[in-house]
């Protein structure tokens, strides 16, 4: 409800667990994935502590340098940030993936298009050129697969 009358004066969502609980869900808190659950009801808790100190917060946000509350703020998932690289950047087609991300946080704009439309494209091209192994491991795989089904 109050994203809804937030988005009706041009404000941003209400919502502002979300980071925390995407790093509660991760890797991040822990390699027993049935036990995150004392990540996330931990991390409620302390939603629930915020908010009942949040006009104290509030009061020593305004004190503190704002460079200061963007180190704290790149900290706070800087986990999070590292397992998603090491998953995108790590296995099949990684070239393409690496140089997709690196065009798409260049924002250049080339023929008046814009850094996404170049970052798909080149993306694509890319591991055309430098993951051709993987490309037929791929196919070997999908083979292999595709005569198991018409064995079965």
């Amino acid at each position: 409800m109050g994203t809804i009358v937030n988005s009706l004066f041009g404000g941003h969502p209400t919502v502002i667990a979300g980071p925390s609980t995407a790093m509660v869900s991760s890797d991040a808190a822990g390699e027993d994935k049935n036990l995150r659950y004392v990540a996330a009801t931990f991390d409620g808790f302390l939603w629930i502590c915020f908010g009942l100190v949040a006009g104290m917060v509030i009061a020593v946000s305004t004190v503190v340098p704002s460079q200061l509350l963007s180190v704290l703020g790149g900290l706070a998932i800087f986990g999070v940030f590292i397992s998603t690289f090491a998953g995108a950047f790590n296995g099949k087609f990684k070239n393409g993936a690496m140089v997709a991300f690196l065009i798409a946080i260049s924002n250049v704009t080339v023929f008046s298009v814009g850094a996404a439309f170049w970052a798909l494209l080149v993306g694509f091209v890319v591991p055309l050129l430098l993951d051709q192994e993987d490309y037929r491991k791929s196919k070997s795989k999908m083979q292999t697969e595709n005569k198991k089904a018409k064995s079965a």
